[in-house]
């Protein structure tokens, strides 16, 4: 494990985002200057592979489900220990999720509420979805948005973590719902 940046500002993490491709980041969700889960959507957009752990305080916990639904694959209480973040960093460097005490309350609560409120998606995982919705397969997406098919399979995963789908079927279905995609 290797630490590659440090940033104090939203827009000094997106550039170090940009700029070193980390496989891991750690966001201060009450960073200052920042939303914490519009900071998240924008590195989604820049680097779409780095798995995101977002840190909130005690007074800050309200901010966990909005970082959970903007695609941070871990959220943590920043009193968590040094032992356990270092197990949170390696678990979601192998795409595993960890969710403190607190967060996964609140996340059980948030999911008694989500049907009522839209998803966030990045940029691309609407195009994504949008083109999902319209038949295409991951291939084809690929090719009409100029990238890897295996970046629109790691979209497609986050899409369908971030309805809670067992399906493309099903995202695709609540996306339409929620009026996040048409056909025109």
């Amino acid at each position: 494990m290797r630490v590659v940046g440090l940033a104090g500002r939203a827009e000094e993490a997106l550039a170090l985002c940009s700029l070193e491709r980390p496989d891991v980041v750690l966001l201060d969700l009450g960073l200052p200057s920042a939303d914490g889960q519009r900071l998240l959507l924008r590195m989604r957009d820049r680097g779409p592979e780095a798995q995101v752990i977002g840190r909130a305080g005690v007074s800050e916990q309200e901010l966990i489900p909005k970082a959970l639904l903007g695609g941070a694959v871990s959220c943590l209480l920043k009193s968590l220990s040094a032992r356990e973040l270092a197990e949170a960093v390696r678990d979601a460097a192998t795409r595993r999720t960890m969710i403190s005490g607190t967060a996964a309350q609140m996340l059980i609560a948030l999911l008694d509420r989500v049907g009522r409120h839209e998803v966030a998606l990045t940029v691309r995982q609407k195009q994504v979805l949008q083109l999902v919705a319209r038949g295409l397969t991951n291939p084809l997406v690929a090719l009409r948005l100029g990238i890897r098919p295996a970046t629109v399979c790691m979209h497609v995963g986050r899409i369908l973590r971030k309805f809670g789908a067992a399906s493309r079927t099903e995202a695709v279905t609540l996306a339409f719902r929620q009026g996040l995609v048409h056909l025109d």
